[in-house]
């Protein structure tokens, strides 16, 4: 992705364009209470992060993904890299279950999580083991 980067490659440019707006669209989102916009915005995320290298994503994430919308998700991409990570859905309530139930029966293993109204905390562990 850096070598076509470098050589400005136009697919990548846009993309990465595409990447840029949305997550400006995402922050936004959240910071005036609309989450349901989140689910088009990710899905679009998704699609413009593959266009960057056909490595992103495979069969078995196509497969998931391809569940999640028909199950109730109206959006969702993958978030970490280099063969780990999250597959991020959002979906209304009313469809969390039915979704959750798909998502095991397809073989995810699903995590919890919120949003930190205080934005990413760290801590370190010193060599006693204590927090600071």
């Amino acid at each position: 992705q850096i070598k076509l980067y470098e050589s400005g490659d136009q697919r990548v440019m846009k993309s990465l364009e595409g990447l840029k707006r949305l997550a400006t669209e995402m922050k936004d989102s959240l910071l005036r209470g609309r989450v349901d916009r989140l689910g088009p915005l990710l899905e679009e995320d998704w699609e413009l992060k593959k266009q960057l290298d056909s490595r992103v994503s495979n069969p078995f994430l196509e497969r998931i993904s391809k569940t999640a919308r028909a199950y109730g998700a109206t959006g969702g991409k993958i978030l970490g890299a280099g063969g780990g990570g999250y597959f991020l859905f959002y979906c209304d309530p009313e469809n969390r279950q039915r979704l959750e139930k798909a998502l095991r029966k397809a073989g995810c293993l699903l995590e919890r999580f919120s949003f930190e109204p205080d934005g990413l905390q760290t801590w370190r562990v010193g060599e006693t083991g204590v927090v600071s």
